[in-house]
């Protein structure tokens, strides 16, 4: 007995080309703003600014707006939230004291207690 195998061609929704014509304007925004990271931790940010600028332009398309939607902007507006630690998927929590967002936003810091000697 043979099994069948049935080939679907993958379904691209219509604003994918859209959004990947803006793409090399978002990435190339996102290196000229955190070019002072390393290399891993660049590459990462940028990645976050790319789906963060996808997930807006989702909602621009959602809403019937695509006409608004300039990979300059999106790329800014990512960026910001980027910046804000608002991650993509990721909820935000203030009471979380070592969530990168609550200490911002309670101006408090976490320091290693094996940093420092006994008599300090």
């Amino acid at each position: 007995m043979r099994a069948v195998v049935c080939q679907r061609k993958p379904v691209v929704p219509r604003w994918h080309q859209a959004f990947l014509a803006m793409l090399p304007v978002i990435e190339t925004h996102a290196r000229c703003v955190f070019r002072h990271l390393d290399a891993e931790a660049r590459q990462e940010t940028v990645q976050e600014v790319i789906a963060n600028a996808l997930v807006a332009f989702v909602r621009l398309v959602q809403l019937g707006k695509v006409s608004l939607a300039y990979p300059t902007v999106l790329a800014r507006y990512a960026v910001a939230q980027v910046n804000e630690g608002r991650k993509v998927g990721n909820h935000l929590n203030v009471q979380d004291v070592s969530s990168a967002y609550c200490q911002r936003r309670k101006k408090i810091s976490m320091e290693r207690l094996d940093h420092f000697d006994g008599p300090e």
